[in-house]
């Protein structure tokens, strides 16, 4: 189970625990995208509510979800500059779903006028906790 296409490649260390990201940089592009990115999580992944949507009498989208969010730890290099990742500071989500979807520029004219869509939107946070120094 190779989980690498062209320089991006994902190391599983801990299967849904801890992952590194990488991309090597194009030897040719000394400006080009590279990163080195350790990702853990802060908590067991988290099942969303199935989602479900219909336009009339179509099921537009079903489908489910877990989400979850960690700390980054490294470095993404990308037109000469160099940003660095770190615990603690950085947070990355990520989000494994599954099912029917819709598809862009599918649905239009007469029919998606009379039957418009009703719109949802995930607002995904973490709180963090600060000691008084």
């Amino acid at each position: 189970m190779r989980l690498a296409g062209g320089p991006p490649r994902i190391l599983a260390e801990r299967p849904l625990q801890d992952f590194v990201l990488t991309c090597a940089g194009d030897p040719a592009d000394p400006d080009g995208l590279s990163y080195d990115i350790d990702w853990s999580a802060d908590f067991p992944a988290v099942w969303e509510p199935r989602h479900r949507q219909r336009r009339g009498h179509r099921l537009t989208l079903e489908d489910s979800c877990f989400v979850r969010a960690g700390d980054c730890d490294g470095w993404i290099r990308a037109g000469g500059q160099e940003i660095r990742l770190g615990a603690g500071a950085w947070t990355g989500t990520r989000d494994r779903g599954w099912g029917v979807r819709p598809i862009p520029g599918e649905d239009g004219g007469r029919f998606a006028a009379e039957h418009p869509t009703e719109g949802f939107h995930w607002i995904w946070c973490r709180s963090v906790s600060r000691t008084a120094s």
